[in-house]
């Protein structure tokens, strides 16, 4: 009978199969740092977009006639925010005796930090003065 020899492997087949577990991990890696960052994005555009919203909900709730241009900061979670509010009139061809005029109001928020900006644009009653 023959002397049974121990097998192993081979240093190119240790080196091939690291290799292969090298890339695919950097591949993984790779896959999550891009969610990573998609998430810290879309993070910073909904902050834009809530400050944008509220700023046109202080001004809705302030009595008409209302400030033909605001601008104004906000800080976020650590990042500086500034925005700048405009207020113009809609032309509309109503009854001039209406007591309800239509504006056009534009939020724009903008941030330093990520280079975005939001616009928001809406078109709001409010009571013409008596």
């Amino acid at each position: 009978m023959l002397p049974s020899r121990s097998r192993g492997f081979t240093l190119i087949e240790v080196m091939v199969a690291f290799s292969i577990f090298a890339l695919s991990v950097g591949a993984i890696f790779e896959v999550f740092a891009g969610a990573t960052r998609r998430a810290e994005r879309a993070r910073e555009n909904e902050h834009l977009w809530l400050t944008a919203q509220s700023v046109l909900s202080e001004l809705r709730v302030r009595a008409a006639p209302w400030p033909r241009q605001d601008e104004g900061s906000q800080s976020i979670a650590g990042a500086d925010v500034n925005w700048q509010l405009t207020v113009a009139p809609f032309d509309t061809e109503a009854n001039p005796d209406f007591p309800w005029k239509a504006y056009l109001v534009t939020v724009h928020v903008g941030s330093q930090t990520s280079r975005r900006d939001v616009t928001l644009r809406s078109i709001e009653l409010a009571r013409a003065a008596p």
